[in-house]
């Protein structure tokens, strides 16, 4: 039973993300006009930490499985990747697909914002409620427009994959909701994916489940009223 509701859920789930998805390309397709037209022929990456994250690209396709040292740095001794802005989870997906590296980087772009507009889109259903629809398109609009967004979609890999953000927040607070090891590996499994994207971005999860689990535990209702009390006895009146 619970195995058939699972897979109707995702039957429903699937095809709205797949449309707000194509949604928020054509949005962003919209507010860069007329960059998509060089999705084949230029990079969209700067020519400063834009050709690193070119690199990484490039080097996830010659040694997909090592993503802490590489030999082509510095060779024969070779360089550790570990500090490096390696952003190897995008470099996998690179990797997979079937297209030259200008195409594959543009298109990872685009997704940024798309992917991170459609997860967000779920998030806020979930806070807001199911009867959120509209708003929730919204929301996920403007995460995915910001202009951090903008700032870093030119050179940093890392920074632009806010995708994860949103879909860790979600997965955490459905695993809080009703606790189970499914839900508890799909959590952990998004964190690892944002650990594979950017440091910080770990950290911040990190700090957004502390927060979570601190708002469920500690009776702040409860401490505002008494905190609220207490100014009122206190405070005396002014005359």
């Amino acid at each position: 039973m619970r195995s058939a509701l699972a897979a109707r859920a995702w039957r429903d789930t699937l095809p709205r993300s797949l449309l707000l998805t194509v949604f928020y390309a054509a949005c962003w397709a919209v507010q860069s006009w007329p960059q998509v037209l060089s999705l084949r022929t230029h990079s969209w990456f700067d020519d400063g930490d834009g050709l690193v994250m070119a690199w990484n690209l490039w080097l996830a396709r010659q040694q997909p499985l090592d993503i802490a040292h590489t030999d082509l740095l510095f060779h024969p001794e070779g360089a550790s990747l570990l500090l490096h802005t390696y952003v190897p989870l995008k470099g996998w997906l690179g990797a997979l697909l079937p297209l030259d590296l200008i195409v594959t980087q543009n298109l990872l772009i685009v997704l940024s914002f798309a992917l991170s507009g459609t997860a967000c889109y779920w998030l806020a259903r979930r806070v807001a409620g199911n009867g959120s629809e509209t708003p929730a398109v919204f929301a996920g609009y403007a995460f995915a427009f910001t202009g951090f967004h903008w700032a870093h979609a030119t050179g940093h890999m890392n920074l632009i994959s806010t995708e994860l953000l949103p879909l860790y927040a979600l997965l955490w607070l459905r695993f809080e909701d009703a606790p189970s090891w499914r839900r508890g590996a799909a959590a952990a499994a998004a964190l690892l994916a944002v650990a594979l994207t950017d440091y910080y971005f770990t950290l911040y999860c990190g700090l957004l489940t502390l927060v979570l689990l601190a708002a469920r535990r500690v009776p702040w209702r409860a401490c505002s009223a008494q905190t609220g009390r207490v100014g009122q006895i206190s405070i005396p009146p002014v005359t």
